[in-house]
């Protein structure tokens, strides 16, 4: 198995996190283009609003809670998949499931789709960007 140590755990860790963020700002603006001026501005401030919110009440927790975990470890190189707890990944899955089936069938009109892609894509890269201070920092 191959190991990293915790140090590079963390920036893999954000890495992931703006990575998925921006893929999430990306679909959600491919499917912003399609309104009107107002409308776009309006689900644009509302992704923003909801970004942010979701990203200091929800993310940031999250992201504390991840560092710890990785700090705390014994050894100082552990698993490269060690920078999610293992019972987060079936709920990764799950997610990424649901969001396939959701855009893929189109259960919800882009005018919800598109504000909710670009509020949790904001709120991911705007939370990883605490894994890259810390990283940075050490």
């Amino acid at each position: 198995m191959f190991r990293v140590s915790k140090h590079y755990l963390i920036l893999m860790s954000g890495s992931a996190w703006a990575l998925i963020g921006a893929y999430l700002l990306f679909m959600g603006s491919n499917r912003i283009a399609e309104f009107s001026l107002p409308y776009s501005f309006l689900f644009i401030s509302i992704a923003i609003i909801l970004g942010l919110l979701k990203a200091k009440y929800i993310f940031f927790k999250i992201v504390q809670k991840n560092m710890n975990r990785i700090n705390s470890y014994e050894a100082e190189k552990v698993s490269v998949w060690a920078f999610q707890k293992w019972t987060s990944y079936a709920l990764i899955i799950a997610m990424m499931l649901m969001g396939i089936l959701i855009r893929d069938l189109n259960i919800f009109p882009n005018y919800i789709l598109s504000p909710l892609y670009l509020a949790i894509g904001l709120a991911l890269l705007v939370s990883s960007i605490l894994y890259f201070k810390s990283f940075f920092k050490n």
